[in-house]
């Protein structure tokens, strides 16, 4: 049945997997498949362009019935079904995941299929007024509103690669090798947080109590190590709030630690996002 661009829909839901950076896509699996012939192993990098290009003009050259065939040996030997049932199920699961939370958080299923009302331009005294007019003050709370944007929220387990050292990793993850990361490491939902990585991602890196690590590091460059965080507001108290508050600044408390921390680390690139 088709549907507005506004409502949710299964068509649109497909279009979206895969593209969670470092996991493999439904595009992904039958390209593999399709390129198979000239590129055997796991991954096709290999093939160029103008290989890929000049393949599937040949297969388009077939007649109808062996073409079709053709692709559909391509398609069985990849084993591009079994592929697809595992990239499906794995995003049921997550729209589920999403849907359970948010009905436990007073949001019903509604949000996901109800129409979208038109947006509307403000005037300027709606600019004069500032955000805080529309949608309120920002909340006094806010290491408990910094903790919920990065393990609660919607994409606190989407998974990205990081360009400078290939850190594959999630906003929860680095929150709690901030925050937490004696009595986190241990944790069940670190090592399952871990294993969806590694189950996309043959490639990825983790360190021996379990934390992503570097892929690509310079020899004089040493990887990043898991702290407990009072090492760092010890610093700060002892050392850097003398420092700032000599010179007539306001000192710095525990949640600017977690943000500078959080911020110097994997997590720069997708705040801007």
């Amino acid at each position: 049945m088709p549907s507005s661009d506004l409502e949710w829909s299964v068509g649109s839901w497909l279009r979206e997997l895969g593209r969670e950076e470092g996991t493999r896509g439904i595009t992904d699996v039958i390209e593999h498949a399709l390129l198979a012939p000239l590129a055997p192993g796991p991954t096709d990098s290999a093939v160029s362009s103008m290989e890929a290009l000049s393949y599937m003009k040949e297969l388009g050259e077939l007649e109808s019935e062996a073409g079709c065939a053709r692709i559909r040996q391509l398609l069985e030997g990849g084993g591009v079904l079994n592929d697809l049932a595992s990239i499906l199920h794995r995003g049921t699961q997550a729209l589920s995941t999403t849907i359970t939370q948010n009905e436990a958080d007073g949001v019903t299923f509604s949000k996901f299929t109800a129409e979208m009302d038109e947006l509307s331009f403000g005037d300027m005294g709606d600019f004069l007024r500032g955000v805080e007019a529309v949608i309120g003050p920002p909340s006094v709370e806010t290491g408990e509103t910094m903790a919920k944007e990065h393990t609660q929220a919607i994409g606190a387990d989407k998974v990205f690669k990081t360009s400078n050292y290939k850190i594959l990793t999630c906003p929860k993850i680095e929150w709690h090798f901030v925050v937490d990361p004696e009595s986190y490491a241990m944790s069940e939902e670190l090592s399952s947080l871990a294993e969806r990585i590694r189950c996309n991602n043959p490639d990825a890196a983790f360190s021996d109590s379990g934390w992503p690590k570097e892929q690509a590091i310079g020899g004089h460059i040493s990887p990043r190590q898991a702290r407990p965080l009072i090492h760092y507001v010890q610093l700060l108290q002892e050392h850097l709030n003398p420092r700032i508050e000599s010179a007539g600044g306001a000192a710095l408390g525990k949640e600017e630690v977690i943000g500078a921390r959080l911020y110097t680390g994997p997590m720069m690139p997708p705040y801007p996002a």
